[in-house]
């Protein structure tokens, strides 16, 4: 299971999912987006439950600079 940062929070606003950690401020798709509510929520994220798969996904934020962290 993954979690977000402590300083992480989502917002949708109208067709925009946005990501903001501390003073930046990322933008994300639908399933990114999804997929950062659940693991915000403390819910367990699979593999399988990524649309383009586990380490796509984890590449992706690290290049956006998304800090996920393994509890």
């Amino acid at each position: 299971m993954f979690k977000l940062s402590n300083d992480t929070t989502l917002r949708q606003i109208g067709s925009d999912f946005l990501i903001r950690q501390g003073r930046t401020l990322f933008k994300t798709d639908q399933a990114g987006f999804d997929i950062l509510s659940r693991m915000q929520a403390g819910n367990s994220v699979a593999a399988a439950d990524m649309p383009s798969g586990h380490q796509r996904f984890c590449s992706k934020a690290a290049d956006l600079g998304i800090l996920i962290a393994k509890p």
